[in-house]
């Protein structure tokens, strides 16, 4: 099995394949909860966001108390067009302290995103299709 310290080198380096193919090595009852979180940070990376909010929800018990688990689901279904349910998964990663620039941007992005879609909806209602 692959060293937390490798994973995490490979993540600075943008080597996300070398992390999802060294996790996938391991069996998934073996993984446990970290290498299931840098398993999806990975996907999400290579922008499998589907696959990685899959992994991610395999591990919700554990990572109910986590900013980074929320930030993750959060990310997967923003980059999924899922922006307003992102929105509590980004609200929860900042009140858990998680509150880096970049979770408050796409916080701001996922709440502006839905508000626009839900103004499309809304518009879209009362028109006849011609």
């Amino acid at each position: 099995m692959v060293s937390i310290e490798q994973l995490k080198q490979w993540h600075e380096e943008n080597e996300h394949q070398k992390i999802v193919d060294a996790i996938a090595a391991t069996p998934a009852g073996e993984r446990g909860y970290e290498l299931t979180s840098l398993l999806a940070r990975a996907l999400n990376n290579l922008d499998h966001y589907d696959r990685a909010l899959e992994l991610l929800l395999s591990v919700r018990e554990d990572g109910e108390a986590d900013p980074l688990w929320h930030f993750r689901v959060g990310y997967s279904l923003y980059y999924s067009g899922k922006e307003a349910e992102a929105v509590p998964y980004f609200e929860k990663a900042v009140a858990l302290g998680y509150d880096d620039e970049d979770t408050l941007v796409l916080l701001k992005w996922a709440r502006q995103e839905a508000a626009e879609k839900e103004k499309r909806k809304a518009l879209r209602g009362p028109l006849q299709r011609h």
